[in-house]
């Protein structure tokens, strides 16, 4: 007759062995629930809106959150992967992008009206005020972390949810209306905006070092300057050419970077030696 290997371990030996089996078994189950999400090989709109479960299949609680409007059938929508990976991280999905795409592309895929119960009945019942139909939840477009003063809103700190009740009637909709403007106050996340409260974003800042740009008659200049005031793009702005120490009108082009206005301030600038 064969004996139980186990009967040959001490008695004491025996409680710790289970315990180890039981982390070992709690471990490989943890490791299976932090599987990395798979992206979808062909991603489709299966409404109104891309949730994340459009998009991965193992998305988990954050499955049926928005991530944007859908696009119309027949038509896609493109997501740079860093944007979309950053996007769901924040949403506590942990795609850390191991197929190494570049974009994703999301497909618009057909859509069924949306028809509520008050809707419904009010079909069935005429009599009925049209007080009692209810409408679609409007969709906003909101910060997904807080914000400071004068930050510069980027791709990915920008997110979609439905309207709460309190919502002002001209919160923003379109995340395109503050995508690279700044914040004119501390802004909290998942909170109703308006377009109040977002600035245009500055090139040119107050006291900092200017590159002048200067072509006229087939001649051209680039010279050192000191902004005298904040321009965004387009916006004119006085600065001081460092080489001369006059004070010369130029239009904000880039970050850092104003052309000099029209042939009335030529007299004005000394090109700096060895400049281009």
């Amino acid at each position: 007759m064969l004996s139980n290997p186990s009967d040959r371990l001490p008695r004491w030996l025996r409680p710790l062995l289970a315990l180890i089996a039981c982390v070992l078994v709690a471990m490989a189950s943890a490791g299976q629930a932090m599987a990395e999400p798979r992206l979808r090989t062909a991603p489709m709109a299966s409404g109104d809106h891309i949730t994340f479960g459009d998009l991965f299949e193992d998305a988990g609680a954050a499955a049926s959150r928005r991530v944007a409007r859908a696009p119309a059938p027949g038509q896609t929508v493109v997501f740079d992967a860093p944007i979309l990976q950053s996007r769901a991280n924040l949403a506590g999905i942990a795609w850390r992008n191991a197929e190494g795409v570049n974009r994703v592309v999301v497909s618009g895929g057909a859509r069924e009206p949306r028809v509520s119960r008050s809707t419904t009945l009010a079909t069935a019942s005429p009599a009925l005020a049209p007080a009692d139909v209810q409408t679609a939840p409007r969709e906003i477009a909101v910060l997904a972390r807080p914000v400071s003063r004068g930050e510069v809103i980027a791709a990915s700190d920008v997110m979609w949810m439905e309207s709460p009740p309190a919502a002002p009637r001209d919160a923003l909709t379109d995340a395109e209306a503050m995508i690279g403007m700044t914040a004119r106050r501390n802004l909290d996340a998942e909170r109703p905006l308006r377009s109040s409260d977002f600035g245009p974003t500055a090139l040119i800042r107050r006291g900092e070092p200017v590159t002048l740009l200067y072509e006229a008659g087939g001649l051209k200049l680039t010279m050192r300057g000191r902004a005298l005031a904040n321009a965004s793009a387009g916006q004119t702005v006085r600065v001081t050419n460092l080489s001369s120490n006059r004070v010369v009108e130029a239009i904000a082009e880039a970050e850092g970077v104003a052309r000099v206005m029209g042939a009335a301030t030529s007299a004005t600038i000394n090109p700096v030696p060895g400049a281009r």
